[in-house]
């Protein structure tokens, strides 16, 4: 049986983060990739796309599975390059919280972008700062993310 790739980050400030390419993308279908995540202990998907790139990856339905699945569904679209603009920055400063009120309750989230690296990567260190880890700290686990022992991509 295929499953979904991810890698699980134990932060060791009560959060547990698995980060892991758009699900429904890695030849596993999207139902049977969020059911996977779930059976792991996810049950809080956070996606970093828009829903145009949703749409052109064919995981448009990813809401609507996540529902049926009864796992949370979160997205802050955050774009492709390095311009982070200023219209980005606000999404930031107001999703954010949401992330963190989640986690805070519990939620032990996926994040994910297309691949699931580099924005990835960028707002899992942005979540583990506000968790209050230090700048090292930060570093260290971000740069684990997909070559750790857990991963399994």
């Amino acid at each position: 049986m295929t499953t979904h790739p991810f890698s699980k980050l134990e932060t060791g400030k009560g959060a547990t983060i698995f980060v892991t390419p758009c699900p429904g993308t890695q030849g596993v279908a999207l139902f049977s990739s969020i059911k996977h995540l779930k059976e792991q202990g996810v049950n809080a998907i956070l996606t970093l796309m828009n829903d145009q790139e949703l749409i052109q990856s064919g995981a448009c339905d990813l809401e609507a599975v996540c529902e049926s699945t009864q796992v949370k569904w979160l997205q802050l679209s955050v774009p492709t390059s390095s311009n982070l603009d200023e219209e980005f920055q606000c999404s930031i400063q107001n999703q954010i919280p949401n992330v963190m009120a989640a986690i805070s309750s519990g939620y032990v989230i996926a994040i994910h972008s297309k691949g699931g690296s580099g924005r990835t990567r960028f707002v899992v260190g942005l979540l583990l700062a506000e968790l209050g880890m230090s700048e090292d700290e930060v570093g260290v686990l971000v740069k684990s993310v997909g070559h750790s022992e857990q991963s399994n991509y």
